[in-house]
């Protein structure tokens, strides 16, 4: 019985293996000559672009557009939200829903749902679209814009900001660390006017504004653009946005830049990244299901022909002779 059990288990063990090793070599298969849609190949098109560079690279426009999430030290000397209070509560609403949307694609590296990794290979232009929308809306953790302490605590400096549109000049206070930051930003797309800021602006606001722009480029630059993640995108995004919403900066060309070209690449990133993991994950499936195939069918080939000890071969003769008698049959 038990000769016979392990037999018919293996038998069912060895089919199980060989289904599932055809379907990850099948899979394998078809995940290499599998057609992106066009969209995911103008993404992968941009993170070729910027492949092995960190944010700060070249001192490209994208330097200024991308920086990394930071945990603010427990120590905080400000906080402030730059958007009223209903407004946060309506955009939350709208985040979640297009946050909700995009979870179908924030793990994609299960050899069992290979399904759902092709379908982000099919991405589409509307789901590029929802991850655009999810930074767009995102406002922020509690407390809104934060500066650390360190920086707030430092000896500030004063630099010149031109208005050429005017024909005015402003002084702005920055933190000394900060300083040459600011002043290689002004240097850069000073020209642009783009930090002259709304009509009436104190001086205090300028500099608040400029500092907090300075502390988001200070942040960057320690990040390989690969590892970015979809925090780090709404994170920058949004004290672009609060920067600008509580000084009148220009900043719309730079955030644009973020939300809609970024987000190609970071899509890119993504699926470079993702695709190479299921291939990985697939190759060691299908060695570790050969391996226990072999060792199956060796098991299997071995009890067909093991030879039984002289006793057990007395039990079995036993057993056959009275093989479906009852337990008194033998008594009368």
């Amino acid at each position: 019985r038990s000769e016979k059990e392990v037999s018919e288990k293996l038998d069912l063990r060895i089919a199980t293996l060989k289904a599932e090793l055809q379907r990850c070599e099948q899979n394998r298969e078809e995940l290499k000559t599998f057609k992106k849609s066009f969209y995911l190949e103008k993404c992968l098109n941009e993170a070729s672009k910027i492949e092995r560079k960190t944010l700060g690279d070249d001192g490209s426009k994208r330097a200024l557009l991308l920086g990394t999430s930071w945990i603010p030290s427990l120590s905080i000397k400000r906080r402030f939200h730059p958007f009223p209070g209903d407004e946060i509560d309506q955009f939350r609403i709208t985040h979640e829903y297009h946050k909700k949307l995009n979870s179908r694609f924030d793990e994609l590296g299960s050899i069992d749902d290979f399904d759902r990794l092709k379908q982000f290979l099919q991405i589409d232009f509307d789901s590029i679209y929802n991850l655009s929308k999810e930074i767009w809306f995102y406002r922020g953790e509690e407390g809104g814009l934060k500066a650390e302490e360190k920086y707030l605590r430092q000896e500030v400096v004063e630099v010149e900001v031109s208005d050429d549109v005017n024909g005015r000049k402003y002084k702005v206070m920055i933190p000394k660390t900060l300083a040459p930051i600011f002043k290689t930003l002004l240097l850069k797309y000073g020209h642009h006017d783009d930090l002259r800021g709304r009509s009436g602006l104190t001086d205090g606001m300028r500099s608040v504004g400029s500092t907090l722009l300075s502390i988001v480029i200070d942040k960057m630059c320690r990040t390989k653009v690969e590892d970015v993640t979809m925090d780090h995108l709404k994170q920058c995004h949004f004290y672009l946005l609060g920067i600008q919403q509580i000084t009148g900066f220009n900043l719309s060309r730079y955030r644009d830049y973020l939300r809609l070209k970024f987000t190609h690449a970071y899509l890119g990133f993504k699926a470079i990244r993702w695709e190479k993991e299921v291939n990985e994950k697939l190759d060691l499936r299908i060695a570790t299901l050969k391996a226990e195939l072999q060792r199956c069918e060796q098991n299997r080939e071995e009890l067909k022909t093991f030879k039984k000890s002289f006793y057990l071969e007395i039990c079995l003769d036993e057993a056959s002779k009275i093989e479906r008698k009852t337990l008194v049959d033998e008594w009368f």
